[in-house]
């Protein structure tokens, strides 16, 4: 990690704004389950996920991918409009709140009601969740109002009024539409008013929050899935079910606003440890460090480039990569702005809208905003490999990334960037809330990308669910003696390039999808056509190969 990549780390814990960055880890419409009006949901890791309808008071379940199990739960007449719904394994029962009659009724996992208690004489007007206390063995229930939160002993069920063992009023609440809690206590709240999702300890201080705005998911269920920690939303106007992962950090660092006019793009020189930021107001990139500090300017116009989208750097040939009037790529000299040599893009794709260099691979990647494509070219600019983006991004992508931690593209549109192999395959969405024009990989911290917004605020986003998932075998694996160079051709196909002795050898491959190996094979300098097995780690990190290449580390 160079000296300014360091430098930021090290000063972020004084920065005052940080956001959380939930990750849409999957999605599926509640409609083809029989889903009419969703209002609440829960979890268990036996059972799996149950969702409350509220139009004919039942509750299906369905396993970690959608699927139906087959397991439901219909709630008697006693239940008019149910709003909200938990689930105790330590009870082995349900509690449903009612809106209308303002009760919690206690429920059997075949629906027959085990008792109840009155709500409404505790001052709960417009209760709407539910959900279990484990270290208190407490139901806790809050109403729409979303100022205060009950714990009521589950022994009182005569009908008489809720046992209330103690509360909790949330300064400035929110409109809460249900809650879950989690293992220490801490309470999680749906939030449709301001589609967000908040964590509140015990007395009532917010510990953490975050936004559902770039999903435009409403809020009106929520739950944490088996794992404990992955907030599980239900909306009831898209009639969906979204799991999302809210750890990730957004921290706004400084603004280029005071020496970039148009901010269009954003690239990294590794060597240097500094930020490339094209301004197509000027005409120029601005080489800065990463608390916006000027360190040069590097001017354009001189080279006769008019109108740029973006820009990315080759930090082996050490070459900016910027398109001119989105018809031709230029080769820029860095040092003077010189083009080195340019070539012919123009009938590839309409709006162009990002550019990046795949260094390890060769390959620089394209994306367009307008016939949703993205492609990787190779040095003379012939397209190898072009697969569609308006399953990813809508056909709106504001930009391309390469992440080489995890061999993934990274395709980022104006509220959020998707993960996603070489191969097309969408792994998870990262949301964020700025409306972005540049972004890229910190090559000092596979957990880290930068963004660059239009405005001009430069954003360090901390993702760490681009380390935990190996995206693709895609990538530059060495072990200092030998390297491999692969990439995915779509359908399990790959090829590329391995190094070893001196010696430069093509290789083709197939990626055996149910067993995680690889089948490499090239023709060797003495003319002999050879086929390896290669073992990829749980982790995508390393590959493992016959001699004499040994294990081979990502790069």
């Amino acid at each position: 990690m160079s000296a300014s990549f360091v430098a930021v780390a090290l000063a972020l814990p004084s920065v005052a704004h940080a956001a959380r960055v939930p990750s849409l880890e999957g999605t599926c419409d509640l409609t083809g389950l029989g889903i009419d009006a969703p209002t609440g949901v829960v979890s268990d890791p036996v059972l799996g996920i149950g969702v409350l309808d509220g139009t004919d008071r039942r509750i299906r379940f369905m396993d970690d991918h959608c699927a139906p199990t087959g397991l439901s739960i219909q709630l008697g007449a006693y239940s008019q409009d149910p709003q909200g719904v938990g689930w105790s394994s330590t009870m082995g029962e349900l509690a449903v709140v009612d809106a209308t009659a303002d009760e919690l009724f206690f429920v059997s996992p075949g629906g027959a009601r085990l008792g109840s208690c009155d709500l409404a004489t505790i001052g709960s007007a417009s209760s709407s969740g539910v959900a279990w206390d484990p270290t208190t063995s407490r139901w806790v229930v809050m109403d729409a109002g979303g100022s205060t939160a009950w714990w009521i002993d589950p022994a009182g069920r005569s009908g008489s009024t809720c046992t209330v063992t103690s509360s909790v009023v949330i300064p400035d609440g929110p409109r809460a539409d249900d809650l879950a809690v989690d293992a220490t206590g801490r309470l999680v709240v749906s939030d449709t008013y301001h589609r967000r999702v908040d964590t509140y300890d015990a007395t009532g201080a917010n510990v953490d929050s975050f936004s559902l705005t770039p999903s435009g998911d409403d809020a009106q269920g929520v739950v944490l899935d088996a794992t404990g920690d992955r907030p599980v939303v239900v909306d009831g106007s898209k009639n969906r079910l979204a799991r999302y992962d809210n750890r990730g950090t957004t921290t706004e660092i400084c603004s280029v606003s005071a020496f970039v006019s148009q901010p269009r793009g954003l690239a990294v020189d590794p060597a240097r440890g500094e930020l490339l930021v094209l301004d197509n107001g000027t005409r120029s990139v601005a080489r800065m460090d990463t608390s916006c500090v000027l360190a040069g300017t590097i001017p354009l116009n001189p080279a006769g480039l008019t109108n740029m989208r973006d820009v990315g750097f080759d930090p082996v040939a050490r070459d900016l990569v910027v398109d001119d009037n989105g018809v031709d790529l230029a080769f820029v000299d860095p040092a003077n702005g010189a083009v080195r040599s340019t070539c012919d893009v123009s009938g590839l794709g309409v709006g162009l809208a990002g550019i990046d260099v795949l260094a390890g691979l060769d390959r620089i990647a394209l994306t367009f905003d307008v016939d949703g494509t993205w492609m990787l070219l190779d040095p003379a600019c012939e397209p190898v490999h072009q697969r569609p983006l308006k399953p990813l991004t809508n056909g709106t992508a504001a930009d391309i990334a390469w992440h080489p931690a995890s061999g993934t593209l990274l395709l980022a549109s104006s509220q959020y960037v998707v993960a996603a192999t070489l191969e097309g395959v969408e792994a998870r969405r990262f949301l964020l809330t700025s409306q972005l024009a540049g972004l890229v990989a910190d090559p000092g911290d596979s957990a880290v990308v930068w963004a660059l917004d239009v405005s001009g605020r430069l954003f360090r986003v901390e993702l760490p669910g681009l380390v935990d998932w190996p995206g693709s075998v895609s990538g530059r694996f060495s072990n200092g003696v030998a390297t491999i160079q692969l990439w995915e051709r779509g359908g399990g196909a790959l090829s590329g390039t391995a190094f070893v002795n001196g010696d430069t050898i093509p290789l083709f491959g197939q990626l055996d999808g149910a067993g995680g190996d690889l089948f490499v094979g090239g023709i060797t300098p003495t003319g002999a056509a050879q086929v390896v097995p290669v073992t990829i780690s749980a982790d995508g990190a390393t590959l493992t190969a016959p001699p004499p290449f040994g294990i081979l580390t990502r790069q």
